[in-house]
């Protein structure tokens, strides 16, 4: 079974590209037990900066990586040389960035987010800084391999880091007791262990040639998208933002278990991703049959969906287990799954923006949709508490997500346009509005057990094929 299940390309990125990323949910019981809710609001927080700070460390750099990959990989070694050459160039700016990060770094925070005033959390943000400086690192090996196929490499590179967050977030928190410290620094430690060695290793085979003009060149392509993540990073914390200014950390540690539990079916998103966007790329570059990209989009969707349900349904037993407090989470998560619904289109979408020959379209969907979730920050009431930030967010993406059309209007390559996937699409999006509704009235439980059997018969009614397909895959597995 479990060779079957390794030779499935599909199943494997999937599956280890969720690794990484869900170490906040595995961690999560850790941090109720020995953290209070104000410590793992913190943590969401401090999570969140790191996203903030990353964009600019690099300078363009990675997003110029991501953007020009697909125009130098027509063969091992120019994708190789390519990737030599960027992995350099992220290093020496980011050595660059650092020294003004750690001179105007603690200010600048300070300014918007006033927890990085107190002297228990002043400490953090140089530590921030070096995890930025490393997440960037990591993501540069992370496509690379993704991209290349490099699945040894790739296997790794995810499976070292969940083992070595794993590892230091238990002796800082249980071992040694240290508490928030002990959870921050033994993630970081862990984590930095395993850039280090992918970047001891691949320097040893590295030449250490600084070109100037690939520098250039690729600061340049990435410069408009970099605007753009810089942007969309801070726009899209606009939820965080709006909480901690006006709430204690103890209502950003509820809101911050809600988008923890709702970061599952995020997660699972993504790992789709891995591997169904380089390959829907490759198959539009090669002129690939529209209805071959559809049918895998479908499987994903469904897949998606029925995880997502499923989530919805084990989140009233799990929340049982934890402090009484983290019970009103069950008010928010159905409307956060929304976002996940909604950056499915949002990727479908931006697989024409990377076939364009600019990548200025990035930077474009990013300062009209920001320029809009800005002001409606500012006019949203405060007394909403959290039901405001779960409406920035989802704001935040259906905006995203209608401009993102808008400018697909004149040119593209491929647009989702099938008829039942449609159909389904707006199915769950009014089975999970209809269970938040009903859950705030009637506080009743066993309504979070009801869409996934809504789904089920939908999907068997709309798609048997799909049904079919998963359940011999299924039998086929297991043999």
């Amino acid at each position: 079974m479990l060779t079957t299940l390794l030779k499935n390309k599909k199943v494997l990125y999937t599956v280890i590209g969720f690794l990484p990323l869900s170490v906040s949910v595995i961690f999560t019981p850790i941090y109720i037990n020995y953290l209070s809710v104000e410590d793992y609001g913190f943590i969401n927080l401090y999570n969140t900066v790191i996203g903030l700070i990353a964009p600019i460390l690099h300078l363009g750099i990675k997003d110029g990586f991501g953007f020009l990959y697909w125009h130098n990989n027509n063969d091992s070694n120019s994708a190789d040389l390519f990737f030599n050459k960027s992995l350099l160039s992220i290093i020496i700016f980011q050595a660059l960035t650092m020294i003004l990060f750690f001179v105007f770094g603690g200010f600048i925070l300070g300014l918007f987010f006033e927890s990085f005033n107190y002297d228990d959390y002043k400490e953090f943000v140089i530590v921030a800084g070096f995890y930025a400086f490393f997440l960037n690192i990591n993501d540069l090996f992370f496509y690379y391999f993704r991209n290349k196929g490099d699945i040894k490499n790739f296997i790794l590179l995810n499976v070292l880091s969940l083992v070595t967050m794993t590892i230091g977030s238990v002796l800082g928190i249980i071992v040694f007791n240290k508490g928030l410290y002990g959870a921050i620094l033994g993630k970081f430690i862990g984590y930095a262990i395993v850039v280090l060695f992918f970047m001891f290793k691949h320097f040893q085979t590295l030449e250490l040639n600084i070109d100037l003009k690939f520098i250039k060149k690729i600061t340049y392509s990435g410069f408009p998208i970099l605007l753009s993540t810089i942007i969309g990073a801070y726009s899209s914390v606009c939820d965080k933002f709006f909480l901690q200014k006006h709430f204690p950390l103890s209502s950003m540690g509820i809101y911050g278990m809600a988008l923890t539990i709702t970061y599952l079916v995020d997660i699972l998103l993504v790992s789709f991703m891995h591997y169904m966007l380089p390959d829907i790329l490759n198959k539009l570059k090669d002129g690939g049959q529209e209805s071959n990209i559809v049918k895998s989009i479908e499987e994903v969707f469904h897949l998606l969906t029925i995880f997502c349900f499923f989530v919805l349904a084990i989140s009233p037993v799990v929340l049982k287990l934890f402090p009484e407090d983290y019970l009103q989470v069950l008010f928010y998560i159905p409307f956060l799954c929304i976002v996940s619904f909604i950056k499915f289109l949002y990727n479908i979408n931006s697989l024409n923006f990377y076939l364009y020959k600019s990548s200025r379209v990035f930077l474009k969907v990013q300062i009209v949709s920001s320029l809009i979730i800005f002001l409606a920050l500012y006019l949203l009431p405060i007394k909403l508490h959290i039901y405001g930030a779960v409406l920035i967010l989802v704001l935040y993406n259906v905006i995203q997500l209608v401009i993102s059309y808008i400018f697909l209007i004149k040119e593209k390559f491929f647009i989702l346009k099938d008829k039942k996937l449609i159909i389904l699409y707006f199915s769950v999006l009014l089975l999970l509005i209809s269970l938040g509704i009903l859950y705030i009235v009637t506080k009743f439980l066993f309504l979070f057990y009801i869409p996934i059997f809504i789904y089920l018969f939908i999907l068997y009614l709309m798609d048997r094929r799909f049904v079919s397909k998963f359940v011999e895959s299924l039998k086929n597995t297991v043999k």
